[in-house]
């Protein structure tokens, strides 16, 4: 995926713009939960296959709580196994975490521990996580990094490829950090006139939020001082259009309202 940084006064955004790839290149040891999860093992394969749901649920959990002391043996169970007999339980857990264990190992830097009643993920900087990067480019935040930010979010949306209901609170977790932060920056970067960087951000907050007006109003005045009305136009009906389906309603502000 390109993400426009630098640009002229071309009017073809695909082919005439100066882009800069900002997207990191996935590389070894690593962690892609932007976009489509990813796992890249010691060798730089896709092990992500690897992970069965209950694999993938367990694996998300922990990771959601390592950042605090981690999430209780108790609770882990609660959420992955309910009403079922303590005994299966702990059988059934037993082989969650240790094929989880397993598959984890094939990565250099991160290490799935139990310590005091609590698991938890730890990783050291052999691994890289997007997730992790991106709550400390938030927690922060300086505007002089925006573009490390944009290379994480422009893979697309906080675990887009996965419809685990017991994921959802992570999901929103992440996301209710991460909007304002964009905002911040769509409208520092508009400011400044550097409204390729003001369009890529205002993309990244579409995939948190389809029908964020902000964003389009800002995208399609930063499209405009591009001089590329046509291309303004495109992304407004196709906002105009995500509206009507969602809500079965009209967009009621014009195109004409936003770019005059």
């Amino acid at each position: 995926r390109r993400v426009i940084i630098n640009a002229g006064h071309q009017t073809n955004i695909e082919d005439t713009f100066i882009a800069v790839e900002t997207e990191k290149k996935e590389c070894a040891n690593a962690l892609y939960l932007f976009g489509n999860f990813t796992i890249r093992d010691r060798n730089n394969r896709d092990i992500a296959y690897m992970l069965s749901t209950k694999l993938k649920q367990a694996f998300f959990l922990i990771l959601q709580y390592s950042l605090e002391n981690g999430i209780t043996t108790q609770d882990l169970s609660d959420l992955l196994w309910p009403n079922k007999p303590e005994d299966k339980v702990k059988n059934s857990r037993g082989v969650t975490i240790n094929n989880l264990r397993k598959s984890l190992g094939e990565l250099d830097g991160i290490t799935l521990i139990h310590e005091k009643g609590f698991y938890k993920i730890v990783f050291n900087s052999e691994c890289y996580c997007d997730y992790l990067a991106c709550l400390n480019l938030i927690d922060n935040h300086d505007i002089a990094n925006t573009g490390k930010l944009i290379s994480i979010v422009s893979r697309g949306k906080f675990l887009k490829s996965l419809d685990i209901p017991l994921l959802d609170h992570f999901k929103e977790h992440i996301e209710h950090k991460l909007e304002p932060v964009l905002i911040v920056d769509i409208e520092k970067s508009y400011k400044e006139n550097n409204y390729p960087v003001t369009i890529a951000l205002c993309e990244a907050l579409f995939h948190i939020d389809p029908l964020n007006e902000e964003a389009l109003h800002y995208m399609v005045k930063s499209f405009i001082k591009l001089k590329m009305k046509d291309e303004a136009k495109r992304r407004y009906l196709s906002f105009a259009m995500e509206y009507k389906a969602t809500l079965d309603a009209d967009y009621a502000i014009t195109f004409s309202n936003i770019s005059d």
